[in-house]
């Protein structure tokens, strides 16, 4: 043998595992699925639980205060539908970076208003309480909102598709 044929030459060669190894009768495992971001909702100290819906901070809001996050105080962002629905059904998002790196919003009851100091614990899965319905002013302000949102999808798209 040539020092060339020595150099990847095994002792064991024999060994070598392949896919035809694998007993047709046995189902391959996949690994399980771990999504990217997991269910979580944030429950007030007063025992009212908030979905916690995944998604970019606002770049235009303001830092509005801050709330104790599993005690640990966090900055939070405001936002509200009010250009689009009537006053008695207006909802404010409370937008934040969670201690553990996560960002997205809690969507709070018709017409109120997220509170500086209000402490939350943060829980892995889903809540029984259900997001407050988006209510449109008129059929009108309902499609335009409907039109803009994919408009504005279509043009994130089209940018990640050609890079800048």
């Amino acid at each position: 043998m040539s020092k060339k044929s020595k150099k990847f030459a095994t002792e064991n060669e024999a060994e070598v595992t392949t896919n035809e190894a694998v007993a047709t009768g046995e189902a391959v495992k996949a690994s399980p699925f771990t999504p990217k971001n997991p269910a979580l909702f944030l429950r007030a100290d007063n025992g009212s639980e908030f979905k916690f819906t995944h998604f970019p901070l606002p770049k235009k809001a303001a830092v509005a205060g801050q709330m104790l996050v599993n005690g640990i105080p966090t900055d939070y962002q405001v936002t509200s539908n009010s250009g689009f629905t009537t006053p008695d059904t207006v909802i404010n998002y409370a937008w934040m970076t969670l201690p553990e790196g996560q960002t997205g919003y809690i969507a709070l009851d018709y017409g109120i208003a997220p509170v500086a100091g209000t402490e939350f614990s943060v829980e892995a899965g889903k809540t029984e309480r259900k997001d407050p319905a988006r209510v449109a002013k008129d059929a009108t302000v309902g499609a335009d909102r409907v039109e803009k949102f994919k408009a504005t999808m279509a043009a994130r798209k089209e940018a990640e598709v050609t890079p800048a």
